[in-house]
């Protein structure tokens, strides 16, 4: 009997084990098919596998909604974007996945130039940030801040303030980011010397050559920076 018992329970983690490896592979395999879509910028096929049975049953609304207005965001569509951000605004949310949703959404506007919609999500998605328990989450209340400084109050004063962040900062990557901003308020105060300035330390700091080609594009044309 004891060792009828240990059989069976060996064949029950193997089941089990088989199961879990099986939903692993598959689960893989269908964002693999996903991932491929939205290189394809095949959105019919993206939606459609969003939708099928087996997404809906192994991943959240949360999830799948996020990944439906990941996709719209990345190729900027805006009416796709406003539509999927309403249906996954309506549904519920942790306050961390409502930071993340709200974040993203922020940084949106502000690329686009939808200044109004971003400020409108300014206070909620700080509220969010602050009652999270997350680090990472709490992070983005500096980032949140400078980018409505920078973006939508054009607030020359706090010029310093970023300047101090740069220096307290290691990554290159942020600095250049940091040194474009500087450069932005520069611009609307007038002071284009400073411009170039700053856009030159912006050049300088980044690796990346699509952000360097973009950068002096700006030096030859501050209206590009309006």
């Amino acid at each position: 009997m004891e060792n009828n018992v240990g059989l069976l329970v060996l064949v029950i983690v193997v089941c089990i084990g088989g199961s879990f490896i099986y939903k692993k592979w598959i689960t893989e395999d269908t964002l693999k098919k996903l991932y491929k879509f939205k290189m394809q910028r095949n959105t019919e096929e993206f939606i459609k596998l969003l939708n099928s049975p087996y997404l809906r049953f192994n991943f959240s609304k949360f999830t799948l909604y996020w990944m439906q207005l990941s996709y719209f965001l990345d190729y900027k569509m805006t009416r796709e974007v406003e539509e999927t951000f309403r249906q996954q605004d309506a549904i519920k949310m942790t306050s961390d996945e409502q930071a993340t949703v709200y974040f993203r959404m922020y940084t949106y506007y502000i690329e686009i130039n939808q200044i109004q919609k971003a400020e409108a999500l300014y206070n909620i998605l700080n509220n969010c940030i602050q009652s999270s328990k997350d680090s990472k989450i709490n992070a983005l209340e500096k980032e949140v801040n400078q980018l409505k400084i920078v973006y939508c109050d054009k607030d020359s004063t706090q010029i310093k303030k970023i300047e101090e962040d740069i220096e307290s900062c290691t990554d290159d990557e942020l600095k250049s980011v940091g040194y474009f901003r500087i450069a932005k308020l520069y611009h609307y105060q007038g002071n284009e010397d400073k411009v170039n300035n700053y856009l030159q330390l912006a050049i300088d700091k980044t690796r990346i050559e699509t952000n360097k080609e973009s950068l002096e594009e700006m030096k030859k044309d501050h209206k590009k920076l309006d």
